[in-house]
């Protein structure tokens, strides 16, 4: 299984930061999916719209059950800051979410979707742009780490708009600008337009599937996908 699955945790941000971000991929013809804290005025066009809760307290299920009583038709969940307790898995299943993506194994080769619950499939992360700067220290080049992106194995994707919009470069950079998250007037004064940060990586990865023709897909596609197969591997034994 050699798909790439972009994905987005939109993280509270202002609509016109979000924009930004939905405009960049939509431009591209690539669908992405996008995991929802809150409600916005943004359209999301074709993009699917998964929920991510932030486990504020052990209460699980109301977590859940309000984020999906904004997203109604949302079947995926990833948790803020990738949160998960073994209570989760029969809440998950109730609520009928059919996959989650919790789990990271950044840069991992040969990853493939598993079962997480009776009913849920897990789709670990093979990158997140805020866990690539804390490995690496900085933002390196999408060039420098091409032969890891051509290794086999599915690849989930993992960018924030924040970062994006601001191009950041490093945890540093973040910490110039995190204060005026929500004023992008503000924000817009400490964009990086010098070296290489998270937008230009979105955009090299965005180039490198388009040249390469490479396969690329929704979480909850990938995820319909995923139980066909399996279904048809039963029904051959």
């Amino acid at each position: 299984m050699n798909d790439i699955i972009i994905t987005v945790d939109i993280d509270w941000v202002p609509d016109l930061i979000l924009e930004d971000t939905i405009n960049l991929l939509s431009s591209s013809g690539i669908n992405a999916t996008f995991f929802c804290t809150n409600a916005t005025d943004c359209d999301f066009g074709t993009h699917e719209q998964a929920i991510h809760p932030n486990f504020v307290s052990m209460d699980l299920e109301r977590h859940i059950t309000d984020m999906l009583d904004l997203f109604p038709e949302a079947k995926g969940l990833r948790s803020h800051s990738l949160f998960f307790s073994e209570r989760m898995r029969p809440i998950l299943s109730k609520k009928e979410i059919q996959y989650c993506s919790n789990a990271m194994l950044f840069e991992h080769p040969y990853l493939e979707p598993c079962m997480m619950a009776p009913t849920v499939l897990e789709f670990p992360l093979y990158f997140m742009d805020t866990f690539n700067l804390i490995m690496k220290g900085s933002s390196p080049t999408f060039a420098n780490d091409l032969h890891k992106h051509s290794i086999e194995g599915m690849k989930v994707y993992d960018f924030h708009p924040i970062h994006i919009f601001m191009n950041t470069y490093s945890l540093k950079h973040y910490d110039s600008f995190k204060q005026f998250y929500q004023r992008p007037e503000l924000l817009k004064q400490h964009v990086n337009v010098e070296q290489y940060g998270v937008r230009d990586y979105l955009t090299d990865l965005l180039k490198h599937i388009l040249v390469n023709r490479l396969s690329t897909t929704t979480l909850i596609d990938l995820c319909t996908k995923t139980r066909v197969i399996a279904d048809e591997g039963n029904n051959n034994r």
